[in-house]
């Protein structure tokens, strides 16, 4: 049960790394676009 809740919880903060970094790519290429 806790490997489990551990390989969730990496997994979820896997995913937030991956769309934070992916929003603030677009975010930088929106604002040279400015």
């Amino acid at each position: 049960m806790l490997m489990l809740t551990t390989e969730i919880f990496i997994a979820i903060i896997s995913l937030c790394i991956t769309c934070f970094a992916l929003g603030y790519a677009v975010g930088s290429k929106s604002n040279d676009k400015k």
